[in-house]
């Protein structure tokens, strides 16, 4: 079998015209060269398949050897399915029933790739077609035209009507939307509880109470506003006193009851 480098200009050429359109497969045994090959050919001078070519697949109804599903169950996670069907010369209806005959899946770190890649390509086309500043353009254009209408006839918030009766909005979104926002908020004040109790710093500016209840919060307010007690930064179970505070046996006994740490500056 000879190697793909061996290909004269002219094979090359009559190549790169039968590729869009012929599977590699064909291309191999036509010309004596591995897949593999055929593939890193059309990988460094930037060939592609026909789409449609692709899709269709063989029109003689390839059946795949047991050498070719074995491939297939190994690279179908992590190579693209138009390949895979050139390569092996097959429609795309037979690579669906192979994979589910194997309950073969997309890697879940691929099909991540592969989305990031679509839309690094997207936008790319799109600022090159002007798409954006089309857009822009557009906007501006429907902007200026709400503007010279009535308030009460511009779209979005409607006032007089419920969250849920607003244009575009219904119940179910509503409800869970709302949902939603809690459950970031619920995820948002246990991270920043969790950086409390670790020492470090805040991201939000959330007020939370950490490592004490409810009552030793408010017995260590009232102790700050009435008795000039005050308390240290990264240490919400202590508070101290020096020589202003004018210190209160009882409040200290009563702080220490709910778990509260009395302690002199000093120290």
């Amino acid at each position: 079998m000879r190697n793909y480098r061996d290909l004269t200009p002219h094979e090359v050429e009559r190549l790169k015209d039968e590729y869009p359109i012929t599977a590699n497969r064909h291309l191999a045994i036509r010309y004596d060269v591995s897949i593999d090959g055929i593939s890193k050919l059309a990988k460094n001078l930037g060939w592609k398949k026909d789409r449609s070519s692709v899709c269709t697949g063989s029109g003689g109804g390839h059946t795949p050897t047991a050498e070719e599903e074995a491939w297939i169950v190994q690279h179908y996670p992590n190579t693209p399915n138009p390949e895979i069907m050139q390569r092996i010369d097959i429609a795309e209806r037979t690579l669906y029933r192979i994979a589910r005959r194997y309950g073969l899946k997309k890697d879940k770190r691929y099909l991540s790739r592969m989305r990031r890649a679509n839309l690094k390509e997207a936008s790319r086309k799109c600022k090159e077609l002007g798409v954006y500043m089309e857009n822009a353009e557009r906007a501006k254009i429907m902007w200026q035209k709400t503007k010279m209408r009535p308030r009460e006839e511009w779209p979005g918030y409607k006032p007089g009507l419920k969250p849920w009766q607003q244009p575009g909005m219904t119940r179910r979104k509503y409800v869970q939307g709302r949902q939603k926002a809690e459950e970031t908020m619920r995820h948002q004040r246990k991270m920043e509880r969790f950086r409390i109790i670790s020492g470090e710093k805040q991201q939000t500016k959330l007020r939370l109470r950490t490592n004490i209840t409810h009552s030793a919060s408010v017995q260590k307010y009232r102790m700050i506003q009435e008795y000039d007690y005050f308390a240290i930064e990264g240490e919400v179970d202590v508070i101290c006193y020096d020589e202003q505070t004018r210190r209160s046996i009882r409040s200290e006994e009563t702080a220490r009851r709910h778990g509260l740490k009395v302690e002199a500056a000093d120290e």
